[in-house]
């Protein structure tokens, strides 16, 4: 089983990071209590700041 903690500065850059730990040779489990500061996988409305920040646990 393999824990991925710490912060991304996107959020698609977890999915990646959790893809990439499962991929790994004897690694049956991930847990992912990763964080990231930009929601980039879902459009902004208009007028909406690009560097609003979302915190996920």
């Amino acid at each position: 089983m393999v824990t991925l903690t710490g912060r991304l500065e996107r959020r698609s850059e977890v999915d990646v990071a959790a893809r990439a730990a499962s991929g790994l040779d004897g690694v049956v489990a991930v847990v992912d209590q990763l964080s990231y500061g930009v929601d980039d996988t879902r459009p902004r409305p208009p007028g909406v700041e690009a560097e609003e920040s979302v915190a996920r646990t």
